[in-house]
């Protein structure tokens, strides 16, 4: 259970990354075809976003996790 936070994280990261890779180029294809504005894609550009910072938490508290385990060792 200590371990909650980052098997989330990894889920919520590989999540979010692989919803923004399947949509990005039929929603890319779509905003051309379409002559619809760039703004289209910012559903697209958040994903990754939450995807970068999910990956960065991830990254954060393995690193917190270690320095924890080094006090304690």
């Amino acid at each position: 259970m200590g371990y909650f936070w980052i098997y989330f994280l990894a889920i919520v990261c590989v999540f979010s990354l692989s919803v923004f890779l399947m949509t990005l180029s039929s929603n890319v294809v779509l905003v051309r075809k379409l002559n619809l504005p760039n703004k289209s894609l910012s559903v697209n550009w958040l994903l990754i976003i939450f995807s970068l910072v999910s990956l960065g938490l991830l990254v954060y508290l393995f690193y917190l996790l270690k320095v924890q385990l080094g006090i304690m060792a």
